[in-house]
């Protein structure tokens, strides 16, 4: 039976139907009858203009009929009507699309104080320790590319998502991976950033070009004002040391153990003999050792003295012997 007084909501609800794929075959060969008929009702477009939705409707019904796909043996064509109802979900889907895109974007800034670590879960499910004097900051939800911006150090153990990579930016390079664990080592002011991987494989790359891809149990070291970076192999236990609790140093410098002390106590360390910050220590200490105690325990291995005056630290003394 051919219908040909359908009221103009019985065909919107039919087409919806239709395109949805759960209309009745009943319903099916219903629309499919009214479609038939000699002159074709008028199907309501999201759109005032009449002009500008017959263009938007033809231009649809051109590009789909175009796109003829043959399987098999059956021929599939998209009939004026469907071409309607696909333009519909088209435009509501866009118009979601557009509400989300032109939301602001809100952006979380965690600040880790001196003195401890603390654990942060991105939106990604991402964990991230933070170091002491540590700045981490990420959008509140994540798009196409999970991108965290990071001064100080950090350890990463990033949620696998091939299709979004993840990247933090740092020190004027950005690190770049589809889930792995790593360590990074980037405070404002040493020109300097260190990057040792853990476990997966990262992208290490500056404005200009691709420095390196690490492999687990090798770091990179990207010095900002010469623009270099080397690359060797790393005892990783002892580089993530503080994450458990530790001040670990194997063979650094003085010069450089005093920038970790400074963060982690929050006090300022000078030398009266420069000759001092040249002395290389191997050393394990519990993060929650008090500071007096801690350059005790260096006084004792290095021909050195040490005073306190309210938040600064002189060190004083001959030298390396």
């Amino acid at each position: 039976m051919v219908l040909y007084n359908m009221t103009e909501q019985q065909i919107e609800e039919l087409v919806q139907k239709y395109a949805d794929s759960t209309a009745t075959p009943e319903e099916v060969q219903e629309l499919m009858d009214w479609y038939r008929k000699p002159t074709v009702g008028e199907v309501v477009w999201p759109s005032d203009n009449a002009a500008e939705r017959d263009r938007v409707y033809q231009r649809m019904l051109q590009r789909l009929q175009d796109s003829l796909t043959v399987k098999r043996t059956r021929l599939y064509w998209i009939t004026p009507l469907r071409a309607a109802a696909v333009f519909l979900l088209i435009i509501g889907i866009a118009a979601v699309f557009y509400f989300l895109s032109s939301r602001p974007v809100t952006y979380s800034v965690i600040t880790n104080p001196s003195g401890q670590t603390r654990e942060v879960l991105l939106p990604d499910g991402t964990m991230v320790w933070l170091n002491a004097a540590t700045t981490l900051r990420y959008a509140n939800t994540f798009s196409a590319h999970r991108q965290v911006q990071l001064d100080g150090e950090a350890y990463f153990d990033v949620a696998h998502d091939p299709r979004h990579p993840f990247t933090v930016e740092t020190g004027g390079i950005g690190i770049t991976v589809l889930g792995t664990r790593f360590n990074i080592s980037g405070y404002t002011g040493t020109g300097r950033t260190i990057v040792t991987l853990l476990q997966g494989k990262v992208s290490i790359a500056n404005a200009e070009k691709e420095l390196a891809v690490l492999k687990p149990g090798t770091q990179l070291m990207w010095e900002g004002q010469t623009k270099k970076a080397v690359i060797k192999s790393i005892d990783t236990t002892t580089v993530v040391a503080w994450k458990l609790g530790r001040l670990q140093f194997q063979g650094q410098p003085l010069n450089e153990i005093v920038q970790t002390l400074e963060r982690w106590y929050n006090v300022r360390i000078r030398f009266l003999n420069p000759d001092l910050g040249h002395c290389r220590y191997y050393l394990n200490f519990d993060s929650k050792m008090p500071l007096k105690d801690l350059l005790e325990v260096l006084a004792d291995v290095t021909n050195m003295n040490f005073s306190f005056d309210k938040q600064t630290v002189v060190i004083s003394g001959k030298g390396c012997q």
